[in-house]
């Protein structure tokens, strides 16, 4: 989409203020509202562009009355916006300078105060699906999640655990590079190996892992029956429940086979991040069910 010119925008103002007749100050704000709400102005172009150039009256309260209520509705998602094109450049640019300004300024948006309580990073969890800025994510969240830590809820802590693992889905459904994708597998054990003393988080993780594997148990065939064992555990073995704030959701339709292949992906990282956990000093006894359900990769082709 082309940035419309000022004088296109003050003409459509003036109409929407000033015109005598209903129809045309309709039609005029039914374009402004396309043009400013259209995901080309996600980076604020258009309303930066009236508020340096436009000396119309009418153009400048429009803006005025309306770029707080965009601000607000769009704030995490121009920042996925920025957060995407700075991974770009930082891994794509062919001079170092830029790499080197794209990291800067990645640095400062994912350090600032206003990410405390992982803003930033979720959103890119979530609804990212560039395979440059998950990379990032996967290779920061980490170092991050350790020096806030003790900063922010449990409920946050594992809401990013669960964002990481949700991401591994839409990155193997792109076909991400074998690397991009194992990287954000080993993040979400290693996060949760940060905070396994709240073992909530050790559970969100591999939770989510066993509810992909659960859901093709009745397609698995050969592996089904083993399945169902290394999965099912007297209740004690497990340790204690979620907050009631931390959803695990649903899982949306997939290939068979991609849930299963995916999930025992997951355990057998988290099993792999836990090898040399000294069970002795706190109660892990629901790793045993990764570690028993990951001897059934020997069943995926």
């Amino acid at each position: 989409m082309t940035a419309p010119s000022v004088q296109l925008l003050d003409d459509l103002c003036s109409k929407m203020y000033s015109s005598t007749t209903i129809p045309e100050r309709q039609g005029a704000q039914a374009q402004l509202d396309q043009l400013t709400q259209h995901d080309g102005n996600l980076d604020g172009t258009i309303y930066t562009t009236i508020l340096r150039e436009s000396t119309n009256q009418y153009t400048l309260l429009f803006c005025a009355q309306s770029v707080v209520v965009w601000f607000k509705a769009n704030e995490k998602r121009f920042s996925l916006c920025a957060a995407s094109r700075l991974c770009s450049k930082m891994y794509s640019s062919t001079t170092i300078p830029e790499r080197q300004g794209a990291q800067a300024q990645l640095d400062q948006l994912t350090q600032h105060d206003g990410n405390l309580d992982g803003t930033i990073y979720t959103t890119i969890l979530r609804e990212s699906t560039n395979q440059y800025t998950l990379l990032f994510c996967a290779q920061s969240v980490v170092v991050w999640f350790k020096a806030n830590e003790k900063r922010f809820s449990l409920v946050t802590q594992g809401e990013i655990v669960l964002a990481i693992v949700d991401a591994t889905k839409r990155l193997k459904q792109c076909n991400a590079p074998r690397h991009v994708l194992s990287a954000i597998i080993t993040s979400a054990a290693k996060v949760s190996k940060i905070g396994c003393e709240k073992e909530p988080l050790l559970l969100a993780g591999a939770k989510k892992a066993l509810q992909m594997i659960e859901s093709e148990i009745p397609t698995a065939s050969n592996a089904a029956a083993n399945l169902s064992v290394a999965i099912t555990t007297p209740q004690e073995s497990a340790p204690s429940s979620l907050p009631d704030e931390v959803q695990l959701g649903g899982l949306e339709p997939a290939p068979p086979g991609f849930y299963l292949s995916l999930g025992l992906q997951l355990l057998n990282a988290f099993v792999m991040e836990f090898n040399l956990y000294d069970s002795s000093k706190h109660d892990c006894k629901y790793l045993k069910r990764c570690v028993a359900a990951t001897s059934l990769l020997k069943f995926l082709p």
